[in-house]
């Protein structure tokens, strides 16, 4: 199911600020390390920060009730797309799960700059999703640029609860990725929502945990990306 709506959002001038200045941490702190391939403040500002706000505002307005709830973003990077959602609705429960541990460090700073109450846990997904402090206890799970759709079932679903959300930013041309993936879903106790054409360059892929997954999932780390479930 392919639905499709024009993007809105208002913003408050605190809100814009907040924004902006994170933008800037992100261009500052990618002249010292690899944060995005990105080369402009502005660049970052549109195509990272903007687009993932106006993306997830499609999918449900991002002060409803909807997102104040757990919320995992997986492979976080430099935050995105999670902090810029904490950043407009402070009642998000957010937890990001990012390897790398400059850009965990990165978001540290962001969160204690920006006053952000967050989890930050530097490791991979696959270890996380079968800790049992974390597996199966998140109501929504996000991703933005972590792999293709067969791989990115697998990380994120185990870490929902059964009822919960899986929400990815992927690009404008998704069909046949969404067709490899189902078997992945699938296995990992998962079913296809929809996805939404969300802005001119970004779709939203949904799927909602209906089942719990089985203990094998996800598979040791670097699997998931190496072999895909098909």
């Amino acid at each position: 199911m392919l639905m499709e709506k024009t993007p809105k959002i208002f913003l408050n001038k605190k809100e814009s600020e907040r924004l902006s200045i994170f933008s800037a941490m992100i261009f500052d702190a990618s002249k010292k390390f690899n944060l995005t391939g990105l080369k402009s403040r502005e660049a970052i500002h549109e195509i990272l920060v903007m687009e993932s706000v106006m993306a997830f505002n499609f999918y449900r307005p991002i002060k409803n009730k909807f997102w104040s709830k757990k919320i995992v973003d997986i492979g976080a990077g430099a935050g995105i797309p999670s902090i810029p959602l904490k950043i407009l609705n402070n009642n998000i429960k957010l937890t990001l799960i990012e390897s790398n541990a400059k850009k965990s460090n990165f978001i540290e700073f962001v969160s204690n700059h920006l006053d952000l109450d967050v989890k930050i846990i530097n490791d991979r997904a696959e270890s996380i999703g079968q800790d049992q402090q974390f597996r199966e206890t998140f109501d929504i799970a996000l991703t933005r640029g972590l792999g293709r759709l067969p791989t990115v079932a697998e990380i994120t679903l185990p870490l929902l609860k059964v009822k919960g959300t899986a929400l990815s930013i992927k690009g404008i041309n998704i069909s046949k990725e969404i067709l490899k993936s189902e078997n992945a879903v699938t296995l990992n106790g998962g079913e296809l929502i929809g996805y939404l054409r969300a802005t001119k360059d970004s779709s939203i892929v949904a799927w909602r945990k209906i089942s719990k997954t089985k203990s094998k999932y996800p598979r040791k780390v670097g699997t998931p990306q190496k072999n895909p479930l098909k």
